[in-house]
C-alpha cells in the first residue's frame, strides 16, 4: 500500500453501512479513485464493508470504516462531504446532532 494512500484524507464519507450504504461506499471509491470513509455504530458492519472492498479488488485503505464518529469525521478532507443513509426521522436527528459539533463551519 503506497504511503500516500494511507495518509490521504477521504474525499467522501458515508454514514450508515447497511445494504445501500455499503454499496454506495464502494461505488464512490471506484468512481472517485480516492479513499472513501464509512461510519456505522455496528463494528460488524464496518468490518463487513471493508472485507467486501478487499474481496472486490480495492486496495487496502481505499475504503476505511469507523465505528467512532470523531475518527470518521477526522478522516475526511475539508470541506467535508457526508452522505447520510440512515432511516428517516429520529435517526437522522440523532446523527446530525452528534456530527454537527465535530464538523468545522
Amino acid at each position: 500500500l503506497p504511503e500516500t494512500m494511507m495518509l490521504a484524507s477521504s474525499s467522501y464519507g458515508v454514514v450508515g453501512l447497511g445494504v445501500m450504504g455499503s454499496s454506495l461506499i464502494l461505488n464512490l471509491a471506484e468512481k472517485t479513485g480516492s479513499p472513501v470513509s464509512g461510519f456505522d455504530l455496528s463494528a460488524e458492519k464496518c468490518a463487513s464493508a471493508e472485507a467486501r472492498a478487499l474481496a472486490e479488488g480495492f486496495a487496502a485503505g481505499q475504503v476505511r470504516c469507523f465505528s467512532e464518529l470523531g475518527a470518521f469525521v477526522e478522516s475526511l478532507s475539508v470541506p467535508r462531504k457526508v452522505v447520510l443513509l440512515v432511516p428517516a426521522g429520529p435517526a437522522v436527528d440523532a446523527c446530525l446532532g452528534a456530527m454537527g459539533p465535530l464538523l468545522s463551519p
